[in-house]
């Protein structure tokens, strides 16, 4: 880490508009890292240049589902998702403009000395989001000289769907003007290996690197024991599962709390901030998740927990988190062992050890080729 530096303007192109707790916390992580290492530079985010390929597909989509969501029994469960997730929005716009230094302009980057793709899913080209395959986000179109990426992740897309796609010549363009790859799974380090023809550093999530205490209010929780559970808005449906979840929670008298997508068979639904949401992982009793940054949440606060892998939506980036870790086994691949793992100890002691290893190594890519 170098004292002094020339003065110099980073750019950060990350996933930071995104209304997610994950999103923003790994942005906030990075923006910090960035400017402890380079404490002479101006450190901003660059935004998204969208791109139009799957939004077609995404309107016709949404008008689909929209026909049949708001009939019947549904309607409540509906009103209240959209209601939660509306004001949870509001929340997220409020501290991406404080923390983030987001305005409703959108930065598109002048020219700079360097900038960052990541973390997050920037590689995930074939998502049906609404920037579309962005060719920005692998690389191409960027004012600088120096484009770097961390901790990328490619999420659900891969190899072959980019190809069955016939878009891997657009892939292999863009990457040419990345000149160092960081990224965070196995999935995405095969997928820069074939079209950058590069091996890649893996790194660590951002959430990993920075320390959030200063920021985490002391926070007086309703129940002091609770079950937290990590989701997207309704992604627990199997009955079996909710029922698992419900048991162990009523066994162990505890309430259940949501905290992220609305979970309507839990006892309470919470609209927190991204700090919050931080205070109520830390003094959970356990916690179930089936998203990768309610697993890193966990891990880094020490928490029991389990992770369900959802296959073709999470599965390549999980799977190599929990084997960094050496968390294998927090995976729940049968429903029945739900409280058996819950109640397994976890070894704190030698997963610590491992995140200060990776961390450093992450902390020394970015000095690196910053």
């Amino acid at each position: 880490m170098k004292d002094s530096q020339p003065t110099q303007k980073i750019g950060i192109l990350s996933m930071q508009r995104v209304p997610n707790y994950g999103s923003f916390l790994q942005a906030f992580a990075l923006l910090q890292v960035i400017k402890k290492l380079r404490p002479n530079a101006d450190v901003l985010f660059v935004d998204i240049k969208p791109d139009v390929l799957f939004r077609e597909r995404l309107v016709v989509f949404l008008r689909m589902i929209g026909g049949f969501i708001l009939k019947g029994s549904v309607f409540k469960v509906v009103q209240r998702c959209l209601y939660i997730a509306k004001q949870r929005q509001l929340v997220f716009k409020k501290y991406q403009r404080k923390y983030l230094n987001l305005t409703d302009k959108h930065n598109y980057g002048d020219t700079l000395n360097s900038i960052v793709i990541g973390s997050d899913e920037v590689f995930n080209c074939l998502q049906r989001a609404s920037w579309g395959f962005s060719k920005n986000l692998l690389g191409e179109g960027l004012n600088t000289n120096n484009v770097i990426t961390y901790a990328a992740s490619c999420g659900a897309t891969t190899i072959a769907g980019v190809e069955a796609m016939s878009l891997s010549k657009e892939v292999e363009k863009a990457f040419k003007n990345i000149k160092q790859f960081s990224v965070r799974d196995e999935n995405t380090f095969q997928f820069v290996k074939r079209f950058a023809g590069k091996e890649a550093c893996t790194s660590v999530d951002p959430v990993f690197l920075f320390n959030f205490d200063t920021y985490i209010p002391a926070m007086r929780m309703q129940n002091q024991d609770y079950v937290l559970v990590y989701s997207y808005t309704e992604r627990f449906s199997i009955p079996d599962e909710i029922s698992a979840i419900r048991k162990f929670a009523k066994e162990n008298n505890m309430k259940i709390i949501g905290t992220f997508g609305y979970q309507s068979w839990c006892d309470k639904n919470l609209i927190l901030d991204p700090f919050e949401l931080l205070a109520y992982v830390k003094q959970a009793s356990y916690i179930v998740t089936d998203t990768f940054h309610g697993t890193i949440f966990s891990i880094k606060y020490n928490k029991p927990f389990v992770s369900f892998v959802r296959h073709n939506r999470n599965n390549a980036k999980l799977h190599h988190l929990l084997k960094i870790f050496e968390l294998q086994d927090r995976e729940i691949n049968n429903i029945n062992d739900l409280q058996e793992k819950l109640k397994q100890k976890i070894n704190y002691g030698s997963v610590n050890r491992i995140i200060d290893r990776q961390t450093q190594i992450s902390f020394d890519y970015l000095d690196q080729y910053l």
